[in-house]
Order: structure tokens, then C-alpha cells, then sequence
């Protein structure tokens, strides 16, 4: 069973595109996808309360996190060989299947456009995916899934360079420890998805929750 983290667009949901999102690892959760960098809500640093996040995605697009593969976070098999026999393949055909079931039950989606995107390791999961997508429409000889694309790199000049080639008298300088400026996001949210009732809340089969399992 995989386990997945549905954020759906709040503004034009039903005509917004719909986005899978994979972290890599291999063997690390999507939610610390979901709940440090993209995803509409982020934890306090009580680990308990959470914030919103003004620059998640699902403010354009409907977001699906995916935890894979089985073992990964909250997804898990009751088939003992399914853990001993993992790769990138086996990664991506199980990901098809949740994408195609997912659909069965959210017909609604099923003719929306489809990204997939991810990081690190993932771009190993994403284009198997997307290849497995593919041969899969292939042979149906029709659209199973309405994919577009998946996300390049994001080139770090283009984000960067403007600020480094400002004049340098016009950049302030900061002081003090680095703590005060780069959070502990992955305590916080390790904190907040190991509490009984949050794991309730998602569905998900209690258990001891982990950034990474390889």
C-alpha cells in the first residue's frame, strides 16, 4: 500500500494541472517534499502546529506526494519480497499502478494534464515513469494517463546571478549564528508525523515515521 499526500489547488481545481511529486534517496519520503519546501502547509518549530506556506505549489497546480517505494515513510507491503526485491523499475511500475488506480477513483483527473517532478534521486524515478507512462499508452493505444512532461533542472544561474551581480554596496550585511536562519525543518516535521493523532488524520497505518529508509 502506498501511502500519498493530496494537495489539491485551492484556487481553479478543476481546471489546474495535476503534478506528482517523488524525493529521492533512494528511499527517502516525499513528504519532506510536501512538508519543507513545496507543499501547502509547514511545522513550527514546536512540532505540533503548523503554518502556511505562500509559495506551495498546489497554488497552481493539484499535488500529489507520493511515498515509494514500499517501506518508504508510511507505505508498506505485507509481501516480505516485495521489500528484498526494489529498483528503479520495480519503483516505477508500482508508482503506474497507484497513478492509474488513483485516477479510478478521482475520475475527475483522469483527462487533466500530468507532470511529474521530483529531486535528487528521483531523477532516476521520473523518467522511468514517464517512460513506463508512455509504453503504457502505447499499447493501450489511448491516453490511460494525460501525461505533458516532466520538470527539468532548475538552473541555479538564473535564480542567483541577478543578486551577484549587484553592486555590492547596495547588499546589506547580516550577523549572527546561521541557526537563526536556517530552520530545522526535518526535526520539526519528524516530531509532527510521529504524533498518533496526525497519523490518524492521514490515514495512515501507525507507525514509526522516517525521513529515509534505504
Amino acid at each position: 500500500a502506498l501511502f500519498y499526500y493530496f494537495a489539491e489547488s485551492p484556487n481553479n481545481s478543476s481546471t489546474n494541472p495535476l503534478v506528482l511529486w517523488l524525493n529521492g534517496g533512494p528511499g527517502c519520503s516525499s513528504l519532506i517534499g510536501a512538508m519543507t519546501e513545496l507543499g501547502p502547509f509547514r511545522v513550527n518549530n514546536d512540532g505540533e502546529t503548523l503554518f502556511r506556506n505562500n509559495f506551495a505549489w498546489n497554488n497552481v497546480a493539484n499535488v500529489i506526494f507520493l511515498e515509494s517505494p514500499a517501506g518508504v515513510g508510511f507505505s508498506y507491503s505485507n509481501t516480505s519480497s516485495d521489500y528484498q526485491h526494489t529498483g528503479d523499475k520495480s519503483t516505477a511500475r508500482d508508482a503506474y499502478t497507484f497513478l492509474i488506480n488513483w485516477l479510478e477513483r478521482f475520475p475527475q483527473y483522469k483527462t487533466r494534464d500530468f507532470y511529474i517532478t521530483g529531486e535528487s534521486y528521483a531523477g532516476h524515478y521520473v523518467p522511468q515513469l514517464a517512460y513506463t507512462i508512455f509504453l503504457n499508452n502505447k499499447k493501450a493505444n489511448q491516453t490511460l494517463i494525460n501525461l505533458k512532461g516532466i520538470a527539468g533542472d532548475i538552473d541555479g544561474y538564473n535564480i542567483y546571478a541577478p543578486l551577484c551581480q549587484q553592486d555590492s554596496s547596495s547588499i546589506k550585511t547580516s550577523y549572527g549564528s546561521v541557526n537563526n536562519f536556517d530552520p530545522c525543518s526535518t526535526y520539526y516535521m519528524l516530531s509532527y508525523l510521529n504524533r498518533a493523532e496526525v497519523q490518524t488524520a492521514l490515514h495512515a497505518k501507525v507507525s514509526t515515521w522516517d525521513l529515509c529508509r534505504l
